[in-house]
């Protein structure tokens, strides 16, 4: 009895000694905790302060744009409107210039120093790369969002008309057709090198690839016709419930007296999807144009030469149209450059460097402005011979350009909760849409 007492005891200290054992553990784990999180919230203070966390939240804070979720094509444009400098800003930043005012010897040698002026003047927002700055980006980001929501709705119209995922289907054609070419490629070297050489199904396997290949690059033809019919159309739609779009009254091209006449017919019919405020441009106005082999623009004399790659002309009379309009635009060259830019390089501002895209290697045989890299010229060809398909990133970016002049509004008009003005209003802090 006293030994069955004695074991119980036992067992009752060795019980307390264990939960007082875990009740330490416990203690020493919780304090541990305790100290981990202390010193990662000294660690999180201390990189916050680091000079590439700053430069990283004040990227991060330009960049930052409001959404513009909801609501109708005009009133998400008006949005991104806002977040845009005045026409002949784009790109641009504030600088304060001061500068000593006038003296004389006289007044120098007596020890008065002169007078000082300060002023605010627009320059290029411009990095240590020699790259668009915040600022510019920020305008960047904005007309790209607006370019977004512009591709969207010309997307939605492309679908009503051709099925869903328009730009999907015929990249999928243009793949196929790469596939069935490289197989055909190498079934043919494999019969002149040797590798197969007593394959009786060898020329049975070519000429059914090569029947494949030509059913594929037929029925991509036929998609990228249909599609290139489509797309002036459907941009042409979408942008005119933006904007007043095409020639009207002095608003469009003069033509010189040495025009061709099936160039000017080109020229003419890529106006009808050219903002009229940039047609109304003095200096823009007066081209010549004349039939080529190829495309070209000759700045100097404003001379354009169309040729007709079986669009009727309208695929280079776009490209020499849009780099005439882009010489004498100076937002809408900015913004190029600011685009072409930031698609070339890579890494963070002011620091960044040459990389190549899928963009650049779209135009790497077809660019003749490596600053600009031909991408609204680009652009507006690839609405007419069917390209438009191949860069998403392209199509939202010159969906919507920035503003040339003041535009007045349009009506009716729904009004902007915010400033009470219609919505359609291009304002000069507004966004000129393609």
């Amino acid at each position: 009895m006293r030994s069955r007492r004695r074991r119980r005891v036992r067992r009752l200290h060795g019980r307390r000694r264990r939960l007082l054992r875990c009740r330490a553990r416990r203690a020493g784990a919780r304090d541990r905790l305790r100290r981990l999180r202390a010193f990662i919230g000294r660690l999180a203070r201390r990189v916050r302060q680091w000079p590439e966390a700053r430069r990283l939240a004040r990227l991060h804070r330009a960049l930052d744009l409001p959404s513009a979720d909801g609501g109708s094509l005009t009133a998400r444009i008006s949005h991104w409107a806002g977040l845009l400098p005045e026409p002949g800003r784009f790109g641009q930043a504030q600088r304060r210039v001061t500068w000593w005012k006038p003296t004389t010897w006289t007044q120098l040698a007596a020890g008065r120093l002169p007078g000082r002026r300060d002023r605010i003047q627009w320059a290029p927002d411009r990095a240590e790369d020699g790259g668009p700055g915040l600022t510019a980006l920020r305008h960047l980001a904005a007309l790209r969002a607006a370019g977004g929501d512009v591709d969207q709705d010309v997307t939605r119209r492309l679908a009503a008309a051709l099925g869903d995922d328009p730009h999907g289907t015929l990249q999928r054609a243009d793949d196929f057709v790469a596939l069935t070419e490289r197989r055909l490629v190498n079934l043919q070297a494999a019969r002149i090198s040797g590798t197969l050489p007593d394959d009786p199904d060898l020329e049975v396997e070519i000429t059914a690839a090569r029947a494949e290949a030509s059913a594929a690059r037929r029925e991509w033809a036929d998609l990228r016709a249909r599609y290139a019919a489509a797309v002036p159309d459907a941009v042409a739609s979408a942008l005119a419930e933006i904007r007043d779009m095409g020639p009207e009254g002095n608003a469009g091209i003069v033509f010189g007296p040495d025009t061709t006449p099936d160039a000017e017919r080109a020229v003419r019919g890529v106006q009808r999807l050219i903002p009229r405020t940039w047609l109304n441009a003095p200096a823009a106005r007066r081209v010549t144009a004349v039939d080529g082999d190829e495309g070209r623009y000759e700045p100097d004399t404003q001379r354009i030469t169309v040729a007709d790659l079986a669009d009727d002309g309208l695929g280079t009379a776009g490209h020499v149209l849009a780099q005439h309009l882009a010489r004498h635009l100076d937002d809408l060259d900015a913004a190029q450059r600011a685009f072409w830019f930031s698609q070339t390089h890579t890494g963070r501002p002011g620091a960044r460097r040459m990389r190549r895209s899928t963009l650049s290697r779209i135009l790497r045989r077809q660019q003749t402005q490596p600053d600009t890299g031909d991408t609204l010229a680009r652009s507006v060809q690839s609405m007419f011979n069917g390209d438009w398909y191949l860069d998403d990133d392209l199509r939202a970016s010159w969906a919507c350009s920035p503003p040339d002049e003041e535009e007045p509004c349009r009506s009716p008009s729904p009004a902007d909760s915010m400033t009470g003005r219609p919505i359609a209003c291009r304002s000069p802090g507004g966004l000129t849409a393609w």
